[in-house]
């Protein structure tokens, strides 16, 4: 498989270079080659490839306690299609949780509100990218809390 600068095999144009990576797994070796999406780089004949994208990850910069509500704010980047908030009320994400999309790139702060006085809340953030039909989600951030007031 080869990738080519600026274009898929069908033609379409790629993300930006820094986006993706892009690996496969050689079904005899075990072994990964791969690089950014956008360089060139043969993969070579090898048969049936197992693929990867990877999203680089957001860092979760802070989340600040208010009255019934909590301001997220991370490191944000116009490349992606947007970002996916998840808040629960305990550290494992498995009791209460919720997920919220933010579909602007530009975004890079969010306030929930309506939420329960005097309860935790643990909090992280992911980035996301739509292509071709396919939505590749980043690995989740570094978790933060916050005790709303």
């Amino acid at each position: 498989m080869r990738v080519k600068r600026k274009e898929d095999p069908k033609g379409l144009p790629l993300p930006p270079r820094a986006l993706f990576q892009m690996f496969y797994t050689d079904p005899v070796t075990g072994a990964q080659i791969g690089g950014n999406v956008g360089d060139n780089f043969n993969l070579g004949e090898v048969g049936p490839l197992k693929t990867t994208v990877r999203i680089t990850t957001r860092t979760l910069n802070s989340v600040t306690a208010g009255t019934k509500q909590m301001t997220v704010k991370w490191s944000g980047s116009s490349v992606f299609t947007g970002y996916q908030i998840q808040y629960a009320t305990d550290s494992a994400f498995t009791k209460n949780a919720v997920e919220v999309k933010i579909t602007n790139p530009k975004t890079a702060s969010y306030t929930v509100k309506s939420l329960t006085r005097g309860t935790t809340y643990y909090v992280r953030v992911r980035s996301y990218h739509e292509f071709n039909g396919m939505t590749y989600f980043g690995e989740w951030s570094n978790v933060l809390s916050c005790k709303v007031k």
